[in-house]
């Protein structure tokens, strides 16, 4: 095989060194950043198809031909262009006996990062094992596989000019953005991934579920598929959505249900504002169960709802805690402090946002945390419980 051995980027006592192909903006862009992940790759030149450029330097690179790199020891090829990233990697593979494993993207520097980071925790190896071998994505398990070449029965409804998805068996409608086809099962297919039941994202498990006749609010509805699929157990269900075209398909989706179905629009949070409420001001009737998805406001979004939780007298929670750096800590205490039991749904995700989560600090983290009220003789206070307790 021509180049080295692929180094074991697991081994965080090595520098892994790497050939970056494209000498353009998408190289560039790459190595304005090139202080964080020093000490962890070390770029050995800039690979182009350009005969014009090979002997120059690029950012302080020698550029070379395909020719040369292939002739070269290195750990990986990072191509930094998403537009001909697939393009590059078939030229590669067709040109040099290399395989597939040894071409990645820029989030190759954050596999390094991660091993080095995580290596030692048990419950983190089949993710590391995994990503060894894939592309580093939100989800890095095995089980995301089996969705990758699902075709989902779609449709178009010309009367409301929108896209649907069949799921288990009834209409789901998506946003105009979503207008073809291929928009349509992209999106189906990632929703598929989220709520396997493998997945970090899960929201209900089979002794962690919505029972019949329950009040749900989902928070953060976007196409509706958590409500969809509760929608027949659930006696009342409030959708809180603030995107108008995620609110117009589920008027559609859920047309048939408008007596059980209430559609907020509004943000949530632990103030009064603007286009933004508590949960406690929003709704006055005991809620049992709330799934939480709201971006990143999940910490001051449950924060509002602490009526809620207090006067309801069996309510379950699923909350989004991946969004934050912090928000797993902060979600279990508040759970804990407000006398729910806590656990965490099984497995870790890779949620990127900008540069931090590609070069500076990449972190693994729960996906969802679900609470559970307690059964007590006491009260619950807003400060948590006092009385005696007993868990379920």
């Amino acid at each position: 095989m021509k180049g080295n051995i692929r180094m074991d980027y697991t081994d965080n006592k090595k520098v892994s060194e790497v050939l970056i192909w494209g000498a353009g903006q998408a190289t560039r862009e790459f190595l304005k950043y090139r202080s964080f992940y020093d000490g962890v790759i070390d770029i050995i030149a800039v690979v182009d198809n350009n005969n014009c450029m090979w002997g120059d330097l690029f950012e302080s690179y020698p550029v070379i031909s395909p020719k040369e790199a292939y002739r070269l020891f290195f750990d990986c090829i990072i191509i930094p262009s998403k537009n001909y990233y697939k393009e590059i990697e078939k030229q590669i593979i067709s040109e040099a006996d290399i395989e597939k494993t040894k071409i990645d993207n820029p989030l190759y520097v954050a596999k390094c990062k991660l091993y080095a980071r995580y290596h030692s925790d048990v419950d983190k190896r089949d993710l590391l094992s995994y990503i060894r071998t894939h592309e580093l994505g939100v989800f890095n398990y095995p089980f995301k596989e089996k969705y990758e070449r699902l075709i989902p029965d779609t449709g178009y409804d010309q009367n409301a000019g929108l896209y649907y998805v069949l799921h288990n068996g009834q209409r789901m409608y998506m946003a105009r953005r979503f207008d073809t086809v291929d928009k349509v099962a992209e999106y189906y297919r990632d929703l598929c991934v989220e709520q396997d039941k493998q997945s970090p994202h899960l929201y209900l498990e089979e002794k962690f579920d919505v029972e019949q006749d329950d009040v749900v609010v989902d928070a953060g509805a976007a196409e509706g598929i958590f409500a969809l699929s509760v929608i027949e157990k659930a006696r009342k269900v409030y959708l809180i959505e603030t995107d108008k075209e995620w609110i117009e398909a589920l008027r559609y989706t859920f047309k048939n249900y408008n007596s059980k179905v209430k559609i907020l629009n509004t943000f949530i949070a632990d103030y009064e504002g603007y286009n933004t409420n508590k949960l406690d001001h929003l709704i006055n009737e005991e809620v049992n169960f709330i799934k939480m998805d709201v971006e990143g406001c999940e910490y001051p979004a449950i924060n509002g709802a602490k009526r809620l939780l207090r006067e309801s007298a069996k309510i379950r929670c699923a909350i989004c805690v991946y969004h934050n750096d912090h928000d797993e800590i902060l979600l279990e205490e508040f759970g804990k402090k407000t006398g729910f039991k806590t656990e965490f749904s099984k497995g870790y995700m890779f949620y990127w946002v900008g540069i931090q989560q590609h070069y500076i600090l990449p972190t693994l983290r729960r996906g969802i945390i679900r609470y559970t009220k307690r059964k007590n003789t006491g009260l619950m206070t807003e400060g948590g419980m006092y009385g005696k307790e007993a868990e379920t």
